[in-house]
């Protein structure tokens, strides 16, 4: 039964299965490898909310071997159950969100829809036969057996000649929250016509209209993402009847290719306030199955600095990559060391770190915040130091700072 296409028939399934797993062994496993992504978030779910011990070692199990879009959800149920042993950090409150709601859609979303079915008509019919002319004039085959880019082309067009003003109508009162738009007019958003057909939408009907063609995404045609607070994302895809909404939003912000460009101006850190799994995960606080790329510890030190005020729990991580982490995330951490630490007496203490491109570092670093009262440990540092490599940064940085 867990391993059914039908969400009510898997529910009843899970129901049945005992706390401790005994007999349900073979489909737990089947189901977390499943083509389904639903099937595998149904899995997960019912994993991670177990108090058994032996549940993480099932999802840990399931990672093995997975590409990184279907593991997401197996990472994120993992990384819940390793926050369960943090507490919240009573110093850290998330702002209230105006969580998006349904609304009718524009008016005249319906005759513009309308109008695109006809114009995207017109152009695969007169695209057709531009290729026709064109092989008739070179005196080649035209090619429109089965397969080919004509005989797609008429499929499409005969698919969409079966639209009506009322089906039109109908999707536009799928915007609204009632019923789904179908994918031959959902996939029209994703064309040429991605401009005309958003124009005027609320965040929650793009959501609405994007959802017919797609796996759960938190990527839209055409929409400004500066300022949208991350739980939005999150309630929309709830609203849209996904399983792991929290999951699908942090793939996308914290390890999908495209996501430093899109998802950048959003307002990340209340999500992760409230919801830390998937943050420790980022950080390599969370999951150690999975070793954190750099892209994803940028992102994820990234939301810590748009935070007010740091959870306390983060600062030894924190800390540790401000001084030994690769350039790019030590860069970053050093911004939040800077915004919600000491980074003089982080720094200082590392003039004495027994690698000498760490001490070389601290001390640019100590130069970089014109931080004077370092320079007696940095004189001292100087006269100690025997390395090459390190001795002409502590020279640089006694240098400027004695200015």
């Amino acid at each position: 039964m867990i391993l059914d296409g039908q969400a009510d028939v898997r529910a009843q399934g899970y129901r049945l299965v005992p706390r401790g797993l005994e007999g349900a062994e073979q489909a737990l496993a089947r189901a977390l490898h499943h083509d389904s992504q639903d099937v595998i978030d149904d899995a997960v779910t019912f994993l991670e909310d177990l108090e058994e011990p032996a549940a993480r070692s099932w999802l840990a199990k399931a990672l093995d071997n997975r590409m990184p879009y279907p593991s997401a959800s197996i990472r994120s149920g993992i990384a819940r159950i390793d926050a369960r042993r943090h507490s919240p950090d009573p110093c850290v409150i998330a702002p209230p969100v105006g969580l998006w709601q349904d609304e009718p859609a524009p008016p005249d979303f319906a005759v513009r829809l309308y109008d695109v079915v006809n114009q995207e008509i017109a152009t695969l019919r007169r695209g057709i036969q531009q290729q026709r002319r064109l092989s008739a004039a070179h005196g080649e085959h035209f090619d429109d057996g089965p397969g080919s880019w004509a005989w797609q082309a008429n499929r499409e067009a005969t698919a969409l000649e079966r639209v009506s003003l009322e089906d039109c109508a109908l999707a536009a009162r799928a915007l609204g929250g009632e019923g789904r738009v179908p994918r031959i007019l959902s996939d029209l958003a994703g064309h040429r016509h991605g401009t005309t057909l958003t124009q005027g939408l609320t965040p929650l009907q793009h959501m609405r209209l994007e959802r017919g063609r797609r796996s759960a995404s938190t990527l839209f045609w055409d929409f400004d993402y500066t300022g949208v607070d991350l739980r939005n994302l999150v309630h929309g895809l709830a609203l849209l009847g996904v399983t792991r909404p929290e999951s699908v939003v942090s793939r996308d912000y914290f390890t999908r290719a495209r996501s430093s460009s899109y998802l950048s101006p959003t307002v990340a850190w209340p999500l992760y306030v409230e919801q830390p799994a998937s943050l420790d995960d980022h950080l390599g606080l969370a999951v150690p199955e999975i070793p954190v790329e750099q892209k994803s510890l940028v992102r994820a030190l990234g939301v810590l600095e748009q935070m007010p005020v740091m959870p306390r729990r983060y600062g030894p991580r924190v800390a540790d990559l401000a001084i030994t982490g690769p350039a790019r995330p030590r860069a970053v951490a050093r911004r939040v060391v800077e915004k919600h630490g000491a980074p003089q007496p982080l720094a200082t203490a590392a003039l004495r770190h027994g690698k000498a491109a760490v001490r070389g570092s601290a001390a640019v670093w100590l130069a970089e915040q014109d931080a004077s009262s370092a320079l007696p440990a940095l004189r001292e540092a100087l006269e100690a130091e025997g390395s090459a490599a390190a001795r002409p940064k502590l020279e640089a940085a006694v240098e400027r700072l004695e200015r």
